[in-house]
């Protein structure tokens, strides 16, 4: 009889858990998943993969022209712009700094190839970044013809993760590049 009596406790245990939880969205949930957190949505925890879609990279193996990261938004929102020309210039929010040795220069470029960058999709995640979080824009201008990736934090793949953080972290490591108005004399 105390076999009995236990299985219809847990029994009633069971029917009303299950009776607290109505569903998704309803509420009723909350808390019951150790996975997701109040700060964190559960989409966010899913890294898309970024899919080919675009146009053919123009030149693919040619240095890129410029190449351009925006980070705005994040717990002081601020912006920052970091751009790296063809020639190795490094410009931070439009102030030269100076230049980036060849070597970063074909490591920028090859991480643009090996992902496609022209072919990527547009977007990864919401057009908004929520509060307190990021947005980045990388823009590249290569041949002519030029692509833009968005993306925010929670969302941002993997390849662009290490683009990201790659530019983040340049710092000159030369004197900036002789100015010229000839742009084919770019090296």
């Amino acid at each position: 009889m105390c076999d009995l009596k236990r299985v219809l406790i847990l029994l009633f245990i069971v029917t009303m858990l299950a009776a607290c939880d109505g569903g998704p969205g309803d509420g009723g949930d909350q808390g019951l998943d150790a996975n997701v957190t109040a700060t964190e949505p559960a989409a966010a925890t899913t890294v898309p993969t970024p899919t080919p879609e675009g146009t053919e990279d123009p030149d693919e193996g040619l240095i890129f022209d410029a190449l351009t990261l925006t980070r705005s938004g994040g717990p002081s929102h601020t912006t920052q712009t970091i751009t790296v020309l063809g020639n190795g210039a490094l410009l931070v929010d439009g102030i030269l700094l100076g230049s980036v040795a060849q070597e970063v220069l074909i490591s920028l470029d090859n991480q643009l190839d090996a992902m496609g960058f022209f072919r990527l999709e547009s977007q990864y995640g919401p057009g908004q970044a929520r509060q307190d979080t990021f947005r980045y824009v990388i823009a590249v201008e290569r041949g002519g013809a030029s692509g833009q990736v968005e993306t925010v934090d929670g969302f941002v793949p993997t390849s662009i993760q290490r683009l990201i953080d790659e530019l983040s972290g340049l710092t000159p490591t030369g004197p900036a590049p002789a100015a010229t108005d000839d742009p084919a004399a770019l090296p």
